[in-house]
């Protein structure tokens, strides 16, 4: 049986040769070209815990039907645990390219929880382009129309939106955050 692989193999070898080669040098060069240098990868993580409540009349936590539109919404209060962090991988020789996914600090520190995929160029002025896209991570549900009277119906609620962020422009300590939704 061993004998008969053998066979075949080199049959192949001397019918492919040619092909097989062509297949491993590609190879080689391909997997050079994609090295994984362990230096250029950066990041954190953390545990983050928190505490939410509200009194919404967007919550489809209430009744689907409303009797009196003036009252407050329904009060909820919800407890959460989750991974926050973000991972970046440096490219080119000066290192002044990165693309990176995960949470903002800068969204964390003002109350938003938005996750990114996003590339920043770093110009030799001082400017960080930073340009990303934000996919809706915790879609959910609310009320078509909150203050309808009577029986009202859900929609979902999702999104996403794609960012520009201009750091320290021209080497100043002006910035630029614009996004599109």
């Amino acid at each position: 049986m061993a004998k008969g692989i053998v066979k075949h193999l080199k049959r192949v070898m001397k019918m492919n040769g040619k092909k097989l080669l062509s297949v491993a040098i590609l190879s080689s060069i391909a997997g050079s070209a994609f090295a994984f240098d362990s230096s250029r990868i950066s990041g954190e993580i953390i545990f983050a815990t928190g505490y939410m409540s509200s009194n919404s009349n967007l919550s489809t936590e209430s009744d689907s039907f409303l009797k009196d539109n003036t009252k407050k919404g329904s009060h909820n209060d919800d407890f959460i645990v989750m991974p926050l962090g973000s991972i970046a991988y440096d490219l080119g020789e000066q290192r002044n390219q990165r693309v990176y996914l995960g949470t903002s600090r800068d969204d964390l520190a003002v109350g938003d929880l938005a996750f990114e995929i996003g590339y920043q160029y770093d110009m030799k002025n001082g400017t960080k382009i930073d340009v990303a896209y934000l996919p809706t991570v915790l879609s959910g549900e609310a009320w078509e129309n909150p203050y309808l009277e009577g029986n009202r119906s859900k929609t979902d609620v999702d999104g996403h939106a794609f960012r520009l962020k201009l750091n320290s422009i021209a080497g100043t300590g002006f910035s630029l955050d614009m996004a599109y939704a």
